[in-house]
């Protein structure tokens, strides 16, 4: 699974913590869009788009971040 790394400031560690979100894995979507003739775009957009909220690594709570992105 593809994960996107940042840091962030979590509410609830109150301190500047290393935040993950999944990402979105390109290759698949790639191959998928060759064998559906391109018909696959347009849900690798969408995909892509809302790839889901940052959380903190060590509790687990998402992260204010969200707001800003």
């Amino acid at each position: 699974m593809v994960h996107q790394e940042s840091t962030g400031f979590c509410q609830v560690c109150n301190k500047n913590m290393l935040l993950r979100r999944k990402g979105t894995n390109h290759i698949l979507h790639l191959i998928l869009s060759l064998i559906t003739g391109g018909l696959w775009i347009i849900i690798w957009v969408l995909v892509t788009i809302k790839v889901g909220g940052w959380r903190c690594t060590t509790c687990g709570t998402k992260s204010a971040r969200d707001l800003l992105r």
